[in-house]
């Protein structure tokens, strides 16, 4: 891009900021969501920012308005940092009232995002696998046949999976309902660019399903190759290797450090 492009396109950002301020300023709820959203995905992250931008949203907003601030606020409160602490229980309280208030996509959304919560547990809300099931179950329900709504449901039925996979508190282990999750999921994900990740994901927990037949489902064992979760908000690949890019750093430098032999003196040994 030639400089003169650069430059022009940094003016029809900055003039398009100064709208959005603008409409902010007489409180107009989309533009306060939009400058919201620019602090949560854009480059200068500022969840504090965002939130506040969002909480001003409540006093004018109308339900569906008010549903898009909230289903926000909770991913702000689950992902915590850049100024706000996570908090499971903060997140769960706007997710439950954005499930309430939205369109049946953002009730989807805020159901899914509940499950993933109650999944993990963690400050303020205790694991409980029998409610993330039933948030996961809504979710696929308020999502319906439609296909645009295919790779949503096909993370869906994956994350359902993962609890007849892994069995915890209120939901026992089950391979055979996990198996045909996983297997629905990875029909509905497709072969678009988006879900190849997820299907990546999913595969060692098809493989830990085939490697434990014969194998009692209340035994308690796990392949050990199964380390990642389908979590929407959770790790992902680029910690992964950074982890392993630290481990093969070490291992370099402790290789080097060994001092080479002594040909020489093995020579002289020799020939004695």
């Amino acid at each position: 891009m030639r400089f003169e492009e650069k430059l022009q396109e940094r003016k029809q950002s900055t003039l398009r900021l100064t709208e959005l301020l603008g409409k902010a300023i007489t409180g107009d709820v989309e533009a306060l969501i939009t400058l919201a959203d620019d602090y949560i995905s854009g480059v200068n992250k500022d969840y504090k920012a965002a939130k506040e931008y969002l909480e001003a949203t409540y006093s004018k907003a109308d339900s569906p308005q008010l549903a898009k601030a909230k289903i926000r606020l909770g991913k702000i409160y689950y992902l915590g940092g850049y100024g706000v602490i996570k908090n499971y229980s903060t997140a769960a309280t706007h997710f439950k009232d954005a499930s309430l208030l939205g369109s049946s996509d953002i009730k989807a959304k805020a159901k899914c995002n509940l499950g993933d919560i109650y999944r993990l547990g963690g400050t303020g809300v205790i694991k409980d696998f029998r409610e993330a099931k039933k948030c996961f179950e809504e979710s696929l329900g308020l999502l319906g046949d439609s296909q645009k709504n295919s790779i949503k449901k096909g993370q869906v039925k994956c994350k359902l999976g993962v609890i007849y996979h892994d069995g915890g508190p209120g939901v026992a282990k089950d391979f055979s309902e996990a198996k045909k999750c996983f297997e629905e999921g990875l029909i509905l994900l497709g072969d678009s660019q988006k879900s190849k990740d997820l299907k990546n994901r999913v595969r060692p927990y098809l493989n830990s399903i085939k490697q434990s037949r014969g194998v009692s489902t209340s035994s308690g064992r796990q392949d050990s190759s199964v380390t990642n979760g389908l979590d929407s908000f959770g790790l992902n690949g680029q910690e992964k290797s950074k982890r392993k890019k630290r481990k093969n750093c070490k291992s370099t430098a402790s290789s080097s450090d060994k001092k080479p032999e002594n040909s020489e003196g093995n020579k002289k040994l020799k020939k004695r």
